[in-house]
């Protein structure tokens, strides 16, 4: 059961992201994907995030719609594919997943199966400026090959 709630959980998340990138992505130019993945760990105050979303757009985007993202698993750990080759800005998102965890937290068992776990994993929201590409300060260099890019939030 908290498998299956959890890959709920990032479906429906990735599907609300790209219905909204699908709609605002007719009014920007694309930028050019390099099939490049960037991956690594997300941390708050030095906790593993064990629900979020990171976005990398690249450093000269003029609207989020040119972005790349991933889910954060419970472990911390993010993977980001087809993320440009270049200066990257990066967001850790956490806000529109709230009522999705809140709902998986409360899913009740599945008929039949006895003892059906929860969904474990902690939300918690990380401050507005990591939400937003612009003004959370989280950059890198994305090069042709492995990148990993760890991302250390704090809460003050």
């Amino acid at each position: 059961m908290r498998l299956y709630v959890q890959k709920c959980l990032k479906a429906g998340a990735m599907g609300c992201l790209l219905a909204g990138v699908t709609a605002c992505s007719s009014n920007s130019a694309q930028f050019q994907t390099s099939g490049v993945e960037v991956e690594g760990l997300v941390t708050l105050d030095g906790k593993p995030l064990q629900i979020g979303m990171v976005q990398i757009v690249p450093e000269s985007a003029m609207v989020s719609a040119d972005s790349a993202v991933g889910m954060v698993g419970d472990d911390g750990r993010y993977a980001v594919s087809n993320v440009p080759v270049g200066v990257v800005k990066i967001s850790v998102k956490t806000s529109h997943l709230k009522g999705m965890a809140m709902a998986g937290k409360m899913a009740p068992a599945r008929p039949g199966v006895s003892g059906a776990p929860q969904l474990t994993a902690q939300f918690v929201d990380v401050p507005k400026l990591y939400e937003n590409p612009e003004t959370s300060k989280l950059t890198a260099t994305v090069t042709k090959g492995k990148n990993t890019v760890n991302l250390e939030l704090k809460s003050k």
